[in-house]
């Protein structure tokens, strides 16, 4: 996708979350600083208790862009429902789906859409921080630059890399294999 045509997009960043208020708060200050903004945050809450409710209330005060809570009664493990429940209350032309336990690379939005294309799913791996590094950063609220040389990375340090020629030339290869 261009330049131009990136600008263009209204993008519905679905962020799945379950009790995590603290670590939702890392995600969505991660949203923040994205190159491109998504036109809106949907927070697609599997039963959380009132502490998330009450979080999502206080971010969206100072948010850059609008924040759709849906929610629904915790009736045991039910994210896909609630994903589907979060397309339906978007109102973008671009969904990308998160989970609420993440934060996001600076470009990462960017980075979807200059790989979009019609008929083009686009994944995502993350870097899997260890429990002290994760408990550190969720106590702190805030996102942070993860390197792969970050100390407390647990597993997948490779996927911290942000490599542009390799990662569209990748897309590319795997490009060739979708029906």
């Amino acid at each position: 996708m261009s330049p131009e045509e990136i600008k263009q997009h209204r993008v519905s960043l679905i962020v799945s979350t379950y009790n995590r208020p603290d670590a939702l708060r890392v995600c969505l200050d991660s949203v923040k600083h994205q190159t491109i903004l998504p036109y809106e945050v949907i927070i697609g809450d599997d039963g959380s208790r009132s502490e998330t409710a009450d979080t999502i209330k206080e971010i969206s005060r100072n948010f850059p862009v609008p924040i759709k809570h849906v929610w629904h009664e915790d009736n045991g493990f039910q994210l896909a429902m609630m994903r589907n429940k979060s397309v339906a209350a978007s109102s973008g032309d671009y969904i990308i789906e998160v989970d609420g336990d993440v934060f996001l690379h600076p470009k990462f939005i960017e980075d979807h859409l200059r790989e979009a294309a019609p008929g083009i799913y686009v994944k995502g791996g993350r870097t899997n921080l260890g429990k002290e590094l994760t408990e550190e950063i969720c106590r702190q609220g805030m996102s942070r630059r993860i390197s792969w040389l970050t100390k407390g990375i647990e597993s997948k340090p490779e996927n911290d890399l942000h490599l542009k020629t390799l990662a569209h030339n990748h897309a590319q290869r795997y490009r060739k294999h979708h029906s």
